[in-house]
């Protein structure tokens, strides 16, 4: 699947895809964006994804894409709130919660932030003990609306 973290005004994911339960696709698939000042960061089925994004980065007008119930997504808006997205186009927002992190690797990630990590951190732990997650890590700010690439050895 993959790990997408975030934690103060920072989302960040790895860019390992996986096929077929066991083969890895590729080591540079993108899985966070920013767009007029809000934050996403996917992971699922390849499909679902290219809906969010588009969703996403047409002002997320219109009703939230429907996925499937392997397949997850967070927005964080430019103010910060963060919502989180679930099959049968479920969005929710997450109030009250200083971090969070999704995909296979989130229970690795949850902890890390939870030790004081940051975003990037948390997805070079999962990186580390996920076989799902691999590649580099990009991550977006919204303060400083710029991407950083983190290669993993």
């Amino acid at each position: 699947m993959t790990t997408i973290a975030y934690k103060d005004g920072v989302i960040a994911g790895d860019s390992q895809s996986t096929g077929g339960g066991n083969l890895i696709i590729s080591l540079a698939t993108p899985k966070c964006f920013s767009k007029d000042g809000n934050l996403l960061g996917v992971c699922g089925l390849f499909g679902d994804n290219l809906k969010i994004i588009k969703w996403f980065h047409g002002g997320m007008e219109g009703d939230v894409p429907e996925i499937n119930e392997d397949s997850e997504a967070i927005i964080v808006t430019a103010n910060g709130d963060l919502f989180g997205f679930w099959e049968n186009q479920t969005m929710t927002k997450l109030g009250g919660l200083d971090f969070y992190a999704i995909g296979s690797g989130s229970p690795i990630a949850f902890g890390a932030l939870h030790m004081g990590a940051t975003a990037i951190q948390a997805v070079e732990a999962a990186i580390a003990h996920d076989v799902y997650s691999g590649g580099e890590i990009s991550s977006f700010s919204l303060r400083e609306k710029v991407i950083a690439i983190k290669k993993i050895a």
